[in-house]
């Protein structure tokens, strides 16, 4: 009865050396792939915040800061543009009005003057 007791206590005693075991390797493989987390992060943190050069946030904002200048300039370049064809209608209408009081005036002149009908 001592003989099987020990036995028990000794198989015991072997599962939780197996159980142990068991834990101490998974525990460093956890322990490996944190390490690794750990070194991921500090590459994204490293490329989000700039390592003694610009990161992802500054470029992000530099990429804001020249489409918005460029969208400014391109708004003054469409008045612009608008204005100038505003000023090439009108100077096309005057053209146009003085051309066609000019016919007028010149069929009245003929039409007076008898030489039309």
């Amino acid at each position: 009865m001592a003989d099987t007791q020990i036995n028990e206590e000794n198989a015991e005693s072997v599962k939780m050396a197996l159980i142990l075991g068991r834990i101490d390797t998974k525990l460093a493989v956890l322990g490996s792939e944190v390490c690794g987390v750990k070194e991921a992060i500090g590459k994204l943190d490293k490329a989000f915040f700039g390592n003694g050069k610009p990161g992802i946030i500054e470029d992000h904002r530099n990429l804001e800061i020249a489409v918005n200048e460029h969208l400014k300039e391109d708004k003054k370049t469409k008045e612009q543009k608008d204005k100038i064809s505003s000023r090439t209608w009108a100077i096309i209408l005057c053209i146009i009005g003085a051309f066609t009081t000019q016919t007028a005036a010149l069929i009245f002149l003929f039409i007076r003057t008898g030489t039309i009908q």
